[in-house]
């Protein structure tokens, strides 16, 4: 074994119910070490109380293996992290418990990049004993020196009401790049689509307790949509000049109302979004 350390930590955090304030404390005791591709992590957290069914063992734990141009990735984890506030009462734990298994896969050579994963996720609480499970795609092709097509997809491939709510994400796009003015000023742009499609209709997100729940109302039902984006950068010696453009349909026609995207029920509907800023790195 190499890099061997050990490590104590104490963590505390305050919060108020009912006009009454409670400390929850943990502590955490781990072993961290790696040898040549093998990365080693374990260890125990204590808890202030016993209300915790689950045990306070977590570890990380992942390989990689190269070959040419392939490269596999192998991970296991199993990690804890404290309940949000507003979730907390006298019947919950303090803590929920989160293990994971990941397995990917990278290509890569001077034109084609390629990375495939595999993640599944179990999630136990006192609210929910869930388990996850996502496949995801990478993908970057560069069609000539100055323009390559890339495409993100992430499928949840359970039934699973948690995660993103089913369905899948995609976002595929073309990234031309210009050099201009004898290579003084360099250009790029993104033209890209962002796809959400199949997931359930009734989904919705507390993002203020950051869990997912069910929505009733009819009205707050979502539907599949997808986006047209364009991003674009200008580069002159050390300054950046970049603009941001989200659900050009949008820009085009802003009374259309079938445009507008309806993304989470807690917010109004969006339309677009556009950014625009300058960037301007000086030396000393």
């Amino acid at each position: 074994m190499k890099n061997l350390s050990l490590n104590f930590d104490n963590n505390y955090y305050l919060h108020s119910n009912d006009q009454k304030n409670y400390l929850k404390k943990w502590s955490n005791f781990y072993i961290n070490s790696n040898y040549k591709n093998l990365n080693l992590f374990l260890g125990y957290q204590f808890f202030e109380d016993r209300k915790n069914i689950n045990d306070g063992f977590n570890w990380n734990v992942s390989y990689q293996f190269n070959l040419a141009n392939l490269k596999l990735f192998i991970q296991s984890r199993k990690y804890t992290e404290p309940f949000h506030p507003n979730l907390l009462n006298e019947k919950n734990s303090d803590f929920q418990f989160f293990t994971d298994n990941k397995v990917s896969l990278h290509y890569n050579s001077d034109k084609l990049s390629l990375t495939t994963s595999i993640v599944t996720t179990k999630i136990e609480n006192n609210l929910v004993s869930s388990p996850l499970n996502f496949l995801n795609f990478d993908l970057k092709y560069k069609i000539f020196p100055s323009l390559s097509f890339y495409s993100k997809i992430t499928s949840q491939i359970d039934t699973s009401f948690f995660g993103i709510g089913g369905g899948e994400i995609y976002e595929i796009g073309f990234k031309p790049k210009f050099l201009l003015f004898n290579k003084k000023i360099k250009f790029e742009c993104i033209v890209y689509v962002d796809i959400f499609n199949g997931f359930s209709s009734n989904y919705g997100y507390n993002v203020i307790s950051n869990i997912p729940n069910e929505i009733e109302l009819e009205e707050n039902i979502k539907i599949d949509y997808w986006l047209l984006n364009f991003e674009a950068d200008v580069n002159i010696s050390s300054a950046k000049l970049y603009y941001k453009i989200s659900n050009i349909l949008n820009a085009i026609n802003p009374d259309d109302n079938s445009s507008l995207v309806y993304r989470n029920y807690i917010y109004p509907r969006l339309g677009r979004m556009v950014e625009f800023g300058v960037e301007w790195h000086f030396d000393n």
